[in-house]
């Protein structure tokens, strides 16, 4: 039964951590929260709250203005479902390590906890497409390449991970 509790506990750690993909995060001062760059969210890249796919290119003032629109806009709802997050691992923390273990409660929190990761990952790949559309073709064009790029220096091909090459 413990096993089974700490599988539940470590995959709903893990899954937040990714999603906050994976993630999202908020600063101890209330700063806005952002999506960790190195999942192709947003980070800060010389003190701007860019999506990290967009680094490298060049956009103008009105498209920065729109991203920053676009960006910020989603923060209430992400801070929202970050804390709702939290709260449902409080819950399964508690239950965890009580005398009261069930499995189906325990279920019943991942459940709810992959849910509000979904619809996380949902907001944030909306957004991103949304930002996506406000690119010319020609900066579409060089974030395909790069993307391309990224995609050979992890060993991806067709943007699905490879598997390693037998000893």
């Amino acid at each position: 039964m413990r096993n089974i509790t700490r599988t539940l506990m470590a995959t709903l750690v893990g899954a937040t951590i990714l999603a906050g993909s994976a993630c999202v995060k908020a600063a101890a001062d209330d700063m806005p929260m952002h999506h960790m760059p190195e999942h192709g969210g947003m980070g800060t890249h010389g003190g701007d709250f860019t999506p990290h796919f967009l680094h490298g290119l060049e956009l103008t003032d009105a498209q920065k203005d729109k991203v920053f629109e676009l960006t910020y806009a989603q923060i209430p709802a992400l801070r929202e479902k970050h804390k709702e997050l939290h709260k449902i691992h409080e819950e399964l923390h508690k239950l965890a390590l009580s005398n009261d273990y069930d499995d189906s409660k325990a279920h019943a929190l991942t459940t709810r906890g992959a849910a509000v990761m979904a619809s996380i990952g949902d907001l944030m790949a909306k957004t991103d497409n949304r930002i996506y559309q406000l690119l010319t073709p020609e900066q579409k064009q060089q974030l395909a390449k790069h993307e391309a790029h990224r995609d050979h220096e992890h060993g991806w091909h067709d943007g699905a991970p490879q598997p390693a090459p037998a000893n």
